[in-house]
């Protein structure tokens, strides 16, 4: 948003295209969402323990949505989900003091300040961040028995080798942040998770990404596949 005088204008930066950095919009955060706790059988257990994770969280798109549908689905009050039913990662600082104030005005501005488990972490320094998020994840819930779902829409952005070289990425080959991401996924998921993530269609049928697709093959029971069309307008410019 830029504006002066009171006038506001949405623009689109060049800067944060070209780094993979895209606004999700609400209907797709809420499709996968919903497909996420339904592939993960929450809405049957009988525990109330869930954990959403998103490892490039950016304003929380994914989160709060996720965050609204536990809370309608189990009647828990939405403090208590945002603040212990949510888990959020991203390199940039920023963004996350933006997502937690996007959390404060979801929980109807308490007067006391909630404590949210955002953090500032770079996820792809491969086994290095691994560790710290799993981590995380297991202060918060119990791994055997509770329902973890890592979900999002990271940066899928072709790189160097050389750059990520050192990470020992299995799918490092496939030269693209979004397989990255995707691997680091796969790595911090407990046994009986799920995985929904955006990804670029190029996963599906590109000779580059064999690396990623052997791996999710190798370390998933089911693969659910959506491609959607985004004609007349394109999904992350709000042209639909």
């Amino acid at each position: 948003i830029q504006g002066s005088k009171g006038n506001y204008n949405l623009v689109q930066r060049k800067d944060r295209r070209n780094s993979g950095i895209h606004h999700t919009p609400f209907d797709l955060t809420e499709h996968m969402c919903e497909l996420a706790i339904a592939k993960s059988n929450y809405a049957k257990s009988k525990t109330s323990e869930f954990l959403a994770v998103d490892i490039a969280h950016g304003a929380g798109a994914f989160t709060l949505q996720m965050a609204r549908k536990i809370s309608q689905l189990k009647n828990i009050d939405i403090h208590t989900v945002l603040t212990e039913y949510i888990l959020g990662f991203d390199i940039d600082n920023e963004v996350l003091e933006v997502a937690s104030f996007c959390f404060h005005i979801e929980a109807k501005f308490p007067m006391n300040p909630l404590s949210y488990n955002l953090f500032k972490l770079n996820s792809l320094e491969g086994h290095k961040s691994r560790k710290s998020i799993r981590n995380k994840i297991s202060k918060m819930v119990d791994t055997e028995i509770s329902k973890v779902v890592v979900i999002g829409n990271p940066p899928y952005v072709e790189v160097k080798l050389d750059d990520f070289q050192e990470h020992d990425f299995d799918t490092l080959k496939c030269r693209n942040l979004s397989a990255y991401f995707l691997e680091q996924a796969l790595g911090i998921l407990p046994k009986h998770g799920v995985i929904s993530q955006v990804v670029p269609i190029s996963l599906i049928h590109s000779k580059r990404m064999i690396s990623v697709r052997e791996l999710m093959t190798s370390k998933s029971k089911s693969i659910h596949v959506e491609s959607f069309d985004c004609v007349p307008g394109y999904m992350f410019d709000q042209g639909k």
